[in-house]
């Protein structure tokens, strides 16, 4: 049980290192998901290139959908970073103004970040399941296409 200035001192120290370590979470988060949304665009270009060369693409609004996505959950990434900063300069002025009400208040901004972060995670998981669909359908494409040529060969 926690009691006096000693209890006191223990749970402010206690939440500093918990605030600390869920902004390191947040930052290993953000950028986890700028790495992977990145990573998926320049494979599926890399993907589509392959297909090319034997045949043409089908389902390609999924493509689209999923490039979308992907593009969409870095430009939310690029605003939930801008909020940050914002609302991080705004408290550090008013905290260094002395105006300790005002650095305690939850602005509009702080409240809109982990909003976009769930939207930036949830384009991130859409544009797998779109590119997901558009792979899967190619390559079943290509799987069968390959089958009847090895059955022409045969008879």
């Amino acid at each position: 049980m926690l009691s006096g200035k000693d209890g006191l001192k223990r749970a402010d120290k206690y939440q500093m290192e918990l605030s600390r370590l869920k902004f390191k979470q947040e930052t290993e988060r953000d950028r986890t998901l700028v790495l992977v949304s990145g990573d998926a665009l320049t494979v599926s270009f890399a993907f589509i290139s392959t297909f090319m060369e034997h045949h043409a693409l089908t389902l390609l609004w999924w493509l689209i959908g999923g490039w979308i996505s992907w593009t969409a959950s870095l430009a939310t990434t690029v605003i939930g970073y801008s909020l940050s900063i914002a609302v991080f300069g705004a408290r550090i002025d008013a905290l260094s103004k002395a105006e300790w009400t005002a650095a305690s208040k939850k602005s509009p901004a702080a409240r809109c970040i982990e909003p976009v972060n769930w939207i930036t995670s949830i384009l991130v998981i859409a544009g797998f399941i779109s590119f997901g669909y558009f792979a899967i359908g190619n390559l079943a494409r290509e799987s069968h296409g390959q089958v009847k040529v090895e059955a022409a060969h045969v008879h």
